[in-house]
């Protein structure tokens, strides 16, 4: 294949398909330029083999749908023309300061607990550590 298909994906990405190296029968070297939603340009080459080979055919939104997959864990899918896209915010937003946390109420009780932990260990290792130098072996 030579040429450049654009993919818009449901993240607001870009994926721009460079070139599909073909071994018959085998497998395809897919090239292609992924834009992330901050313009920030990454190069990739991945290998289409097995069964994802053999469901290709021609059909360019398989292609478009089998990268999509591969680099965002299938965390995105294309979107398809005429479909509705909702871009991303405009890079110019103000991002406001926000404090809460990012962990769930079962991470936070899981960090406490590790803590718990750290401090009775410290404790310990404060009690050897000054038993030692009492008898004087440090």
């Amino acid at each position: 294949m030579n040429g450049i298909i654009n993919f818009q994906t449901s993240l607001g990405t870009t994926i721009m398909i460079r070139s599909v190296d073909i071994k018959p029968k085998s497998a395809a070297l897919i090239k292609l330029i992924y834009v992330d939603s901050f313009d920030v340009i990454e190069k990739h080459n991945i290998l289409m083999e097995g069964a994802d080979y053999a469901a290709w055919g021609n059909d360019d939104d398989f292609l478009g749908e089998f990268v999509c997959k591969k680099l965002t864990g299938g965390a995105a899918r294309i979107i398809k023309e005429g479909e509705d896209y909702i871009p991303p915010p405009p890079k110019t937003e103000i991002m406001q300061e926000d404090s809460r946390s990012v962990h769930n109420e079962a991470d936070i009780q899981k960090i406490q607990t590790l803590q718990e932990q750290l401090d009775a260990q410290a404790a310990k290792l404060k009690t050897i550590t000054d038993m030692l130098i009492g008898k004087g072996l440090v």
